[in-house]
């Protein structure tokens, strides 16, 4: 009766012991996992922030183009809005 009882007992500490193991495995798998998520949210965000700043560059560097200011020609309204902020203006006219 006692090496029965002495081996259930054993039998399930293992189980325990192993069910213990799956879980913290469980946990680590988990916590890798947000690790990988996070980091492709910081690449993705870093990927958008160098975008913003290269769409700006060509925005401006369109906007401070001379044909896009050619007098008697119509001007788009994007341009009129933004005209202040990027595009440098020539010197107006000063009578002799």
């Amino acid at each position: 009766m006692k090496v029965m009882e002495d081996e259930e007992k054993r039998r399930l500490q293992q189980a325990a012991e192993t069910y213990r193991s799956d879980l913290l495995s469980q946990v680590k798998q988990g916590q890798r996992l947000q690790l990988q998520q996070r980091a492709q949210e910081e690449r993705e965000h870093q990927q958008g922030l160098v975008q913003q700043l290269e769409y700006q560059r060509k925005k401006d560097h369109f906007l401070s183009r001379p044909a896009s200011h050619t007098p008697g020609t119509a001007v788009h309204p994007f341009r009129q809005a933004d005209r202040s902020r990027s595009a440098p203006r020539p010197p107006p006219h000063q009578a002799p």
